[in-house]
């Protein structure tokens, strides 16, 4: 048998009561050597001895069935994030729609990134801008690129 201290064995009184034999059994010897010589033990037992009576003592009767019906609509009145999805989203279950999100995301990503880059002779977007700007350096540009009209087809 181990020594208890007065902390510890408060705790447990605490937590079990005020009658040692409810106590877990591997602690019930050194309280009762504990309780047997220190006085604040002893309080610390009368104390909860008193607290157990009045719980044991409290009426035991079933609240009106008007209260139990009303403590039970509390959680249909509070507001649940499932019916605020509901709300948002009238459509059914959001998951297959997110889920067709993110496989198509995926897929547009795995083959943009395994698809190697043209190395052929690409128009810019700056070289396509220049050909719709119909200007004098447009022809210029053109010629630098080594293009003519013929690149874009006609458009007229």
């Amino acid at each position: 048998m181990t020594e208890m201290d007065l902390n510890r064995f408060r705790g447990l009184a605490e937590a079990w009561g005020g009658d040692i034999d409810r106590w877990p059994a591997e602690h019930r010897a050194a309280a009762r050597a504990l309780a047997s010589k220190s006085a604040d033990a002893k309080a610390c037992l009368a104390e909860e001895g008193h607290l157990d009576d009045l719980i044991l003592s409290a009426s035991s009767e079933r609240a009106p069935a008007s209260l139990r019906v009303s403590v039970a609509k509390i959680p249909d009145a509070s507001p649940k994030i499932g019916r605020l999805l509901a709300d948002l989203w009238p459509f059914g279950s959001i998951w297959r729609p997110l889920a067709g999100l993110a496989a198509a995301a995926s897929i547009g990503l795995a083959v943009g990134l395994s698809v190697p880059p043209s190395s052929s002779n690409t128009v810019t977007a700056d070289t396509t801008l220049l050909a719709l700007s119909g200007d004098l350096y447009t022809t210029t540009a053109f010629e630098a690129f080594g293009l003519t009209d013929s690149t874009f087809g006609s458009l007229d």
